[in-house]
């Protein structure tokens, strides 16, 4: 793994995780400019070009994108509830 993937990891993800399940689905217009930061930093580490698309590098790197992420929090947490473990 290289550094500028740990470093994704370790200051940019964080933050898209953050409450995602709570603001999800609500503000598009944040989610978009999460997205779109999200695709720049992983064509940063890849040093892909600024029109490039982004599905090669995430791939590569074994990342979801925001909006698989969301899905995978609400079922996590859609499973949490059910097994009243929440």
């Amino acid at each position: 793994m290289s550094t500028l993937h740990q470093i994704y990891r370790s200051l940019i993800q964080p933050y898209s995780l953050y409450g995602i399940v709570a603001w999800g689905n609500a503000a598009k217009i944040h989610r978009t400019k999460i997205v779109t930061f999200q695709k720049r930093a992983l064509r940063l580490i890849y040093l892909g070009d600024c029109k490039s698309h982004a599905i090669p590098s995430l791939i590569s790197s074994y990342l979801l994108p925001l909006d698989v992420l969301y899905f995978k929090a609400v079922a996590m947490m859609m499973h949490d509830a059910s097994n009243n473990s929440t």
